[in-house]
């Protein structure tokens, strides 16, 4: 087993990759995003509806605070 096993509701938060995409409306083309504004990184690999959330989830208290007890910073 690699990495630390997480629960479910939060192993889900803690994907990579969120959703992100475009859809038609009656004004034209709107971004729909789980990612906010600025931190959507690269487009996923394996699913272009997808970019990497990286940048936000390290902005995460629940993150801050892991990595901060983990490495004892």
């Amino acid at each position: 087993m690699t990495g630390v096993p997480l629960g479910d509701s939060l192993a889900n938060l803690c994907s990579r990759y969120r959703s992100r995409y475009c859809d038609s409306t009656a004004t034209g083309e709107e971004l729909y995003s789980q990612i906010p504004q600025g931190l959507a990184g690269e487009i996923c690999p394996f699913d272009d509806q997808k970019a990497d959330a990286s940048a936000w989830l390290d902005k995460l208290p629940v993150i801050v605070d892991f990595r901060r007890r983990l490495l004892g910073g």
